[in-house]
Parts: structure tokens; sequence; C-alpha cells
């Protein structure tokens, strides 16, 4: 039935390829990835040409629908056949498996984007060290943050406020302060989501006197200490 709309549409000018995205998403998300992986092969039957972003647009979709191993194994399949990735496809991999907490799957691509002469960008770094924080392994958190710092890229406050909030949850609370005061040094305004951060790292640490004088401070800043 879909496939007769969409041969409608061509005969009347109508079809694009954000067409084909809908029908993908749809499947996806109906866990019918073999029919998702169709509708994006069947583009070119069409007449409609494929290029690089709707490759990684395929495979975001696929990650997205939580169908990362499958997104992988298309990736793996069409890599340097029809297109050679860029870092965009490459960071959609990273993304899905962090979702997912698959470490070692995480690494893979990490070691992928490498060995095809791809840094990682501070987008990549970030998912990296929110998906480490998941995990629960902190310290390999802070060496990926001060692995940026060395080949001098910037961590953004998105990057500070995961580590503040993982490292202050497990009751790390001077380490969730080293970052929080490194984030202001390096001149970034805190945000809401930054304060809150702080104030549930106090209060895991059972410190509600700082984490009260702190929320004052915030909202009263003329307030005395």
């Amino acid at each position: 039935m879909v496939w007769n709309l969409v041969s409608e549409m061509k005969l009347n000018g109508l079809l694009k390829k954000e067409t084909f995205a809908l029908i993908t998403r749809r499947y996806a998300r109906a866990r019918k990835v073999k029919e998702a992986i169709d509708a994006f092969d069947r583009m070119e039957k069409f007449g409609l040409k494929l290029e690089l972003p709707d490759f990684n647009r395929l495979i975001d979709t696929l990650y997205k629908s939580r169908h990362a191993e499958r997104a992988h194994q298309v990736f793996d399949k069409i890599k340097n056949r029809k297109f050679k990735p860029d870092i965009k496809s490459y960071t959609i991999l990273l993304e899905g498996w962090g979702q997912e907490q698959n470490l070692l799957k995480l690494d893979e691509v990490y070691t992928g984007m490498r060995d095809d002469k791809f840094e990682l960008d501070v987008v990549a770094y970030g998912i990296i060290i929110n998906a480490y924080c998941k995990a629960k392994n902190f310290d390999e958190a802070i060496r990926m943050f001060h692995e940026m710092e060395n080949k001098n890229i910037k961590p953004n406050p998105h990057i500070h406020c995961t580590l503040i909030n993982w490292l202050g949850s497990e009751r790390r609370l001077s380490e969730a302060v080293k970052f929080f005061e490194l984030s202001k040094a390096r001149g970034f305004t805190p945000e809401t989501p930054t304060y809150n951060a702080l104030v549930g790292a106090y209060c895991w640490s059972q410190r509600m006197y700082d984490a009260s004088k702190f929320t004052n401070v915030r909202y009263n800043p003329s307030s005395p200490d």
C-alpha cells in the first residue's frame, strides 16, 4: 500500500527524500528493521540519489529506535562501498552504543575512528565521557576529560555538568566541586543544570547545610554568607 502511494507521489512530482526518511522511521519504530533498511535502498529505484547524509540519517534512525546492533551492521556493510563515513557517521554510532552502555562497542567505534584518521571533537568526547559515567567508570571518564585538554579541545559546560552530576551522585564531592570551579575558571556562566548538579552533590554527601547555603547564594547573590 505504502509503495503504491510513493509511486503516485513520484508521478505527480511530489516525491522527496523526506518521504523515505518518514517511512524508514515508521518501520524502525515498529521494530521492522529489514523493511526500514529496504526503504532506504528503494530510494535509488525511485530516482533519488543516495548520499552520505542519507546514510547517516538511516543509522541515526536505527539507533534511536534501539537497534544499535543493526545500525552498526549497516555501517560495516555499506562503509567504503557506497559511502566513506565522516565524523558524523562515527558520532552516531558512539551515541548509539553509549546509550546502550556497551563500552566494548564504544571503544571499537573509537578505534575505527582513529584508523580512519578522524579525531574526536567536543561532541564525541562528551558522548564517551557520559557513557563512562553511566557505567560508573569515572576514572576513565576523567582521563578522557584530560585527554581533551591535552589536545586543546575545550570541554563545554555540558561535559562539566555531566561530571559534576555523576561524581556527586557517587559521593565524590571534592572532585565534583573541582569540576564546578574549573568550569567557572574557564569563563562559563553556570547554568541551572550545573547548579542543580552541585547542590545534588552536596545532598548525596549529606552536606545539607552547604547545599542550602549554596542555593541561597545562587538565588540571592547579595545575601551574606
